[in-house]
């Protein structure tokens, strides 16, 4: 294998061969570094330097396996966290993931350009990648981007209000990608310019960082934490169901933990909105008549309309549902049932295509699952004068469907979930990465409600204040939190931008790809 460049001068030099080929999982051990839990997020601006230096000089097939290791490697280390509910999850995702990246590695191999186009085709390529995973029908799995590592530093993510989350990794790339150039030719002077051009586009954005400004409205919102292990919700759900006997009273438990620190919170003052977490109330709220009862003489007595998760079933189908009920003639007011669901976890897709993948996944499932149904279509709930999307777990992970919220009149948004799946890993972490992003590429508050943690407030600007208790934890407590959401930052570029620049990332090395393919034939036809 020989590298490119007149000279040779590149740090491949002295790299024996059989070395080489492991470059890009070197790239993806600092890709793990960079995520929670390490959370050395300054390593994500030469994370995929090894990677790049990799594939100047390798073949397309050599590129493509060793760049499929490391995305396999990448996809299984920074969501290890899926293996605690489902090691069947976490090979698929890992497996499907690692397609992505060899693309990656084979494209760039073959992309025989200049060193300023090469950097700018890897970076347009990895982002482009990136936006695809995040978009491709039931697979899509927006998870362990680029961005995601820089949350605990906002400033660093302000472009994301301009051309979005993917935009914004185009940057985080374009930063690797002429820094390995920078450091492999001996002519550096190109290189080194886009490098500083990609850190300025980078930091600029912070000028405009919307500073934190108190609500106009005096919305208050209450915040409840119940951290219920799943063990015990999985039980009260089974009594819920009838398919266990009422002997434990785990059902019961779920909604009086939350009434008490409810009540206990009221006692300082009155809030504008309660919100409990997805699923806290055992099994289908509005077929369970006596619980049903007693939770709307509480929401009476508490003056407050209180939004909380609850199961739903229609013509004996469930949904996973948002239910807001009004304190004032003790009804459900509205409901939302969720319309992107978690494949594998809330539903087994491609029964019909993939059997065996699907007889082989429920071998590995911890638990029997039931097919949640999709809702069919958005819905906002009006209180006060605030409109509210209420994404339900999962959901806050697209950028297209919180937009398509905002297009319809939100102006807050109010995650619930249930994150006790994944007891203290790192998986709570990132769900705050993906509202940083959610609140940044809209300039709109975002509050999270989560059973076990981390609930939080994240300002238009990114900024965000954690639900913790006396010792510093956000993770596995009970608490509650007092919010009082700002309003929008104005309307965001990316509310245009965003969705373009994933396509333009996308489809532009692709063609780039071709042309160069198809010119470098011509000039083999014509030296023969």
């Amino acid at each position: 294998m020989r590298c490119a460049g007149v000279s040779g001068a590149t740090l491949m030099i002295g790299v024996p061969r059989r070395l080489r080929f492991f470059l890009p999982s070197i790239s993806a051990l600092l890709l793990f570094l960079a995520f929670p839990p390490a959370g050395l997020f300054p390593l994500v601006f030469i994370c995929l330097v090894p990677w790049l230096i990799c594939l100047r000089d390798a073949g397309a097939l050599r590129a493509a396996a060793a760049s499929y290791i490391a995305g396999f490697v990448t996809i299984a280390t920074t969501c290890y966290w899926l293996g605690i509910v489902t090691l069947a999850g976490l090979f698929v995702a890992a497996f499907i993931g690692g397609l992505y990246y060899a693309a990656f590695g084979a494209l760039v191999a073959t992309f025989k350009e200049s060193p300023v186009w090469r950097a700018l085709f890897a970076a347009a390529l990895f982002a482009g990648l990136e936006f695809l995973r995040s978009r491709l029908f039931w697979l899509a799995f927006p998870w362990a981007l680029l961005p995601h590592t820089l949350y605990r530093a906002p400033h660093l993510l302000q472009s994301a209000s301009i051309v979005g989350a993917f935009g914004t990794s185009f940057l985080i790339a374009a930063v690797n990608s002429f820094l390995a150039e920078t450091i492999t030719r001996r002519r550096r002077k190109p290189s080194a310019a886009g490098l500083a051009v990609a850190f300025a586009l980078l930091l600029l954005p912070a000028a405009w960082m919307p500073k934190n400004r108190p609500s106009k409205d005096g919305f208050k919102i209450l915040v409840v934490q119940g951290n219920i292990p799943q063990s015990v919700k999985e039980l009260a759900l089974e009594e819920a169901r009838g398919l266990l006997e009422m002997v434990a009273n785990k059902s019961v438990k779920v909604m009086d933990d939350h009434i008490r620190l409810t009540e206990e919170a009221l006692q300082q003052e009155r809030p504008d909105l309660i919100v409990w977490p997805e699923t806290m109330v055992p099994g289908a709220l509005l077929l369970q008549p006596n619980r049903y009862a007693r939770l709307c003489l509480c929401v009476k007595r508490w003056g407050a309309p209180l939004l909380l998760g609850s199961e739903h079933r229609y013509k004996c189908l469930p949904y996973n549902s948002a239910l807001l009920l009004d304190p004032h003639n003790c009804l459900v007011r509205q409901r939302y049932d969720k319309t992107v669901l978690v494949p594998v976890g809330e539903y087994i897709p491609a029964q019909s295509l993939l059997p065996f993948f699907v007889y082989l996944v429920l071998q590995m499932m911890p638990y029997e699952p039931e097919d949640i149904q999709a809702g069919e279509q958005i819905r906002l709930f009006d209180v006060g004068k605030r409109r509210i999307y209420v994404p339900i777990c999962f959901e806050l992970s697209f950028d297209d469907v919180v937009r398509e919220a905002l297009d319809r009149g939100a102006d807050l948004v109010v995650n619930i979930s249930n994150d006790a799946w994944f007891e203290d890993s790192a998986e709570l972490d990132l769900a705050v990465a993906q509202g940083v992003l959610r609140a940044i590429e809209s300039r709109v508050p975002v509050v999270r409600c989560v059973n076990a943690g981390i609930s939080c407030y994240i300002s238009p600007s990114g900024r965000f204040k954690l639900l913790a208790d006396k010792k510093g934890r956000t993770k596995q407590i009970e608490g509650v939190m007092w919010v009082e959401p700002e309003n929008m930052g104005g309307v965001a570029p990316s509310r245009f931008l965003a969705e373009p620049t994933g396509w333009l990332l996308l489809m532009t090395p692709l063609l780039a790809w071709g042309l160069c393919l198809r010119r470098r034939r011509k000039y083999t036809i014509k030296q023969c």
